[in-house]
């Protein structure tokens, strides 16, 4: 497995749920259901519950409360911050983050090479306590730092 030369902000990225997945259904409902009053909630129908991976028989035992910290839960669970958004995280948005730094390093120096990238972005990175270092490489990727060392 090859470790990681430098690290990105890769986490709560905000991305659009694509229209006319399951996600999107998902979170349209859960925003409903979250949205509801008490008493509309112990009149919920149960199969809209089973779309959103809520146990209905298990809400039934436990009152409306419990089901609204379900909702709560399954939202957060699930990422879904509302019906059109969602956090995501990964190599794949960190990615176009480390590219656009890159394209502003060359916006600030056309010239530059792939190695003098490189070693801007590594001799700007910080380290992160805690994380080992094949899991972050030289560290936390620092633009505005990068930018300066040029």
């Amino acid at each position: 497995m090859n470790k990681a030369e430098v690290v990105a902000n890769d986490i709560w990225i905000a991305a659009p749920i694509l229209p006319g997945i399951p996600e999107k259904t998902t979170a349209e409902i859960l925003h409903e259901l979250v949205a509801m009053s008490d008493d509309d909630l112990q009149f919920i129908n149960p199969d809209l519950l089973k779309k959103t991976g809520i146990n209905h028989d298990f809400y039934k035992t436990n009152g409306v409360t419990f089901l609204r910290s379900q909702i709560i839960s399954q939202i957060q669970t699930t990422k879904f911050f509302t019906v059109a958004y969602m956090h995501v995280d990964g190599a794949s948005f960190a990615a176009p983050i480390v590219s656009e730094v890159i394209a502003q390093l060359l916006q600030a120096q056309p010239l530059l090479t792939p190695r003098q990238i490189r070693r801007a972005l590594f001799n700007s990175a910080k380290r992160i306590s805690g994380i080992p270092v094949e899991q972050q490489g030289y560290g936390y990727i620092q633009p505005k730092i990068a930018l300066l060392k040029l």
